[in-house]
């Protein structure tokens, strides 16, 4: 899916607003295991667009 988002001529581009997902404790703890020192947010992104991700997990 693809999102466009129009501009004006001479408009600044409008951030895109943060995506939120509610998890329980464990989910998130879980998840925190799995992403070892790697940022949480970037773990999840490399999971679900794993060939556009960078590899760097420790």
């Amino acid at each position: 899916m693809t999102i466009t988002y129009h501009m004006r001529e001479g408009e600044q581009p409008k951030r895109v607003p943060p995506f939120s997902l509610r998890l329980t404790k464990e989910e998130r703890t879980e998840l925190e295991r799995r992403a070892g020192s790697m940022p949480l947010a970037s773990y999840i992104k490399s999971v679900l667009f794993a060939g556009d991700a960078p590899t760097y997990r420790a």
